[in-house]
């Protein structure tokens, strides 16, 4: 089964909107490849709508906090 990871971190960059950076990762068979980023406001909807869409296709989602306001 492919896997993926979303790693949500403080973002730290004052040119972009968004409290919170969201790195996914592809986890598949101990890869660690950067698939996309986003930041957000609200990091775990765009964790649900990844892992709703994951589901769909077959691919485990997985998240990391590094923020520990989630």
């Amino acid at each position: 089964m492919k896997t993926v990871k979303a790693i949500v971190s403080i973002s730290t960059d004052p040119r972009v909107q968004g409290r919170y950076f969201v790195d996914v990762r592809d986890t598949t068979n101990g890869a660690y490849r950067q698939m996309t980023t986003r930041t957000t406001d609200d990091p775990a909807a765009f964790i649900r709508e990844l892992t709703t869409k994951g589901l769909e296709h077959g691919v485990w989602v997985d998240f990391e906090d590094e923020t520990g306001d989630m």
